[in-house]
């Protein structure tokens, strides 16, 4: 397993499917698939959850023994725009999944998918999950404790993914205390001002 070759970026993954040599086992890193379903959001968590290997390619649109699908453009595109919107909806922290690019090939359009762990766990749909030679299986909450402390954690904090709904009505409600109270600060000042001018005067 060690003298297998790891791709490095998704060119690199495109030069291999058009030599026809993208089949997985002929690599460290790299997935395929020859259509794209939310479920495979689970490859992304556990290949983003992998520490030996720092990024991973998932490329939709080739099958198993690499076979590129012949697709054209538009569905390339489509695709991406599909992948991208489960990515937003289910992956956290979405920074795990650095690209997705539509790629030609001399054979068809392909969609890569470049992952890396972004220093967190990595969850899909509210579950971690980790890779096991070529399956993956949800993780427990001893093996996510194990995980998340050998990693750094996020670095960019702007960045976090929060999905947590909000209150329009709360929000509004602490709006309008937050005013009043800082128009009643303003206005005892006012007074205070105007209480210490008149002592002067006199």
């Amino acid at each position: 397993m060690g003298s297998l070759p790891i791709l490095k970026t998704s060119d690199d993954v495109v030069a291999v499917i058009e030599t026809g040599n993208s089949r997985e086992y002929l690599h460290l890193n790299l997935e395929l698939k020859g259509k794209w379903a939310q479920d495979h959001g689970d490859k992304i968590s556990a290949f983003a959850n992998k520490l030996d290997q720092p990024t991973t390619f998932l490329a939709v649109g080739v099958s198993d023994d690499g076979t590129v699908m012949q697709h054209d453009e538009n569905w390339a595109k489509k695709t991406e725009a599909v992948v991208s919107h489960h990515v937003n909806q289910n992956l956290d922290p979405q920074q795990s999944c650095k690209a997705i690019s539509c790629k030609k090939t001399k054979d068809g359009w392909v969609v890569i998918l470049t992952i890396q762990n972004a220093g967190e766990v990595t969850y899909w749909g509210g579950y971690a999950y980790c890779a096991s030679g070529t399956t993956t299986k949800r993780m427990g909450p001893a093996e996510i404790l194990t995980l998340r402390i050998q990693l750094p954690g996020l670095i960019d904090y702007s960045k976090q993914h929060h999905k947590s709904l909000y209150n329009q009505g709360l929000v509004r409600r602490f709006v309008a205390e937050e005013a009043r109270d800082l128009t009643q600060c303003f206005l005892r000042v006012c007074r205070e001002k105007c209480a210490s001018n008149r002592i002067n005067v006199r």
